[in-house]
């Protein structure tokens, strides 16, 4: 596990600023031949934003993923939907992260670009697997799908760190 890989994957589902060109680069150059498979996903995302108007991409991560509750980037709601079990999910991720000295910021802890940066800040997390394997590898599976559907400019993303996240699963000790 490569915890600056980790943070960066995390940048890429945040709101796109004029930083996003940089930000894919750094992914692209950190993910080597190792994750090939996401590479080329990323490599995809890289080609579809590559010139695009700032504005225009803003405008469609908001219609997605703060509009559109099919496209929630909040890996609590992919699983549980609007059930109140999330609001145990959240609590536990909340007092885990406090635990760990981690703050989520401003976003639910539920965020899949918070849980990408809580894992690099802890990378000796003793609920990993549990965390990326019932957790994040569905709710991204799930996100990536749907933006797929929709031919949406962020599913490269969705299914490149899904594919990370899957790799370093199976080298894990």
């Amino acid at each position: 596990m490569d915890a600056s890989l980790y943070t960066a994957l995390s940048e890429l589902l945040e709101y796109p600023g004029p930083r996003l060109g940089g930000q894919v680069a750094a992914c692209l150059g950190r993910l080597g031949p190792r994750h090939g498979d996401a590479a080329r996903r990323l490599a995809e995302f890289a080609r579809a934003v590559e010139g695009a108007p700032r504005g225009a991409l803003q405008e469609s991560y908001a219609a997605a993923f703060d509009l559109d509750p099919t496209c929630s980037p909040h890996v609590g709601f992919r699983l549980l939907g609007p059930d109140p079990r999330r609001g145990v999910f959240l609590a536990r991720l909340a007092a885990r992260y406090r635990e760990r000295g981690f703050s989520a910021g401003r976003e639910l802890p539920d965020h899949v670009a918070v849980l990408l940066r809580y894992l690099a800040h802890a990378p000796v997390e003793p609920d990993r697997a549990e965390l990326v394997g019932d957790c994040l590898v569905p709710a991204l599976s799930s996100l990536a799908r749907e933006l797929e559907r929709r031919r949406h400019p962020y599913a490269p993303v969705a299914e490149a760190i899904r594919l990370v996240l899957e790799e370093d699963a199976r080298e894990a000790p």
